[in-house]
């Protein structure tokens, strides 16, 4: 069922060092610093005392904003070579630091925690289906990589978490070997280079193209990423009530202790069907907004609640039969 109750999680996630080693440099009054030192930042951060930080403070910038496509193409053959040095068993390389890179920060690090935050105990081949689209939409007339496609970036993100996790929900085995799972990479940024899906050189402009797509979909006070666009409950019952006022139902009054009692003023589910909309008035949503919106699965059960228990007078005209007892019932609306 994705992550979660059906899924391992191991005691490590990723290896030594994988939080809180990089330290961020600032160059003066906010400007880049030259191609030549950003391709020695992986080596030499950590090693200089922190300079003051005199740039500008900003807003969240889009991928494409001038400063953010500036960076990470200085930032790309940094990437370029730490690449190889994955290329060629880097870790005996020697002259590399093992969690300093650009790839290994925002591949193995930022995007697989994000992808697996997101995933949540979704099923895959739902979440897959959600991940295409925003990042199809995302990826939509990029120059640097032709070939990124929303089903490329995603099948780097989910394979990547079945390397630590175990996936076992309904379907997400076959949606695992329809990914091609087994040959991804736990990073998405190398197995988005060495699928020829983009260049290490543009890995990082895709990163922060996946990343801010991936920020979109967090932004949301709802349990899963499936259910994000949810009309949220006034403005469901507003679709439901059109132009016309809510209008409670009455509920009538009993001897205290009666079945009449019991069932009208106790039983939870029938006083809170009063204030549904009157089905004969209501306007009802299409199958799809009703399918896919569980703020409507409530007003739908309460309405027809209030139907058939509430409503003196059916949808169709069939009146409800008059309660056995005495004649001088009275009613009260509910607020």
């Amino acid at each position: 069922m994705g992550l979660g109750s059906g899924l391992c999680r191991p005691s490590v996630l990723l290896g030594p060092g994988h939080r809180g080693h990089a330290r961020r440099a600032v160059p003066r009054e906010g400007a880049l610093p030259p191609a030549r030192e950003v391709r020695r930042l992986p080596w030499t951060l950590g090693k200089r005392g922190e300079r003051p930080g005199q740039g500008r403070r900003l807003g969240r910038s889009a991928p494409d904003d001038k400063a953010v496509v500036e960076l990470t193409d200085l930032l790309g053959p940094v990437a370029d070579i730490e690449a190889g040095h994955y290329a060629t068993n880097w870790r005996h390389a020697g002259d590399f630091p093992e969690t300093r890179g650009p790839l290994h920060l925002l591949g193995r690090h930022v995007l697989f925690e994000s992808a697996y935050e997101l995933i949540g105990n979704d099923p895959l081949t739902a979440i897959l289906s959600v991940l295409d689209d925003r990042l199809d939409a995302a990826f939509n007339g990029n120059s640097y990589a032709p070939a990124l496609t929303g089903r490329a970036a995603s099948r780097a993100l989910i394979a990547a978490l079945s390397k630590d996790y175990r996936f076992d929900g309904p379907g997400d085995a076959e949606c695992l070997r329809q990914l091609d799972a087994a040959r991804a990479t736990s990073n998405p940024l190398l197995t988005l280079i060495s699928d020829g899906t983009v260049s290490a050189e543009n890995s990082i402009r895709a990163d922060v193209t996946i990343l801010a797509a991936l920020a979109d979909l967090a932004r949301t006070d709802q349990p899963s990423i499936l259910w994000r666009d949810q009309p949220s409950a006034e403005d469901a019952e507003r679709a439901w009530l059109g132009e016309s006022e809510p209008v409670p139902a009455p509920i009538p009054l009993w001897p205290d202790d009666s079945i009449g009692d019991r069932y009208f003023a106790v039983a939870d589910s029938v006083a809170e069907a009063a204030s549904a909309p009157v089905l004969a008035d209501a306007v009802i949503p299409t199958p799809s907004e009703l399918a896919s919106g569980f703020a409507h699965w409530e007003i739908a059960s309460h309405a027809l609640i209030r139907a058939v228990v509430l409503d003196p007078v059916f949808a169709h005209g069939i009146s409800l039969r008059e309660p056995a007892g005495p004649a001088d019932i009275d009613f009260e609306e509910v607020e």
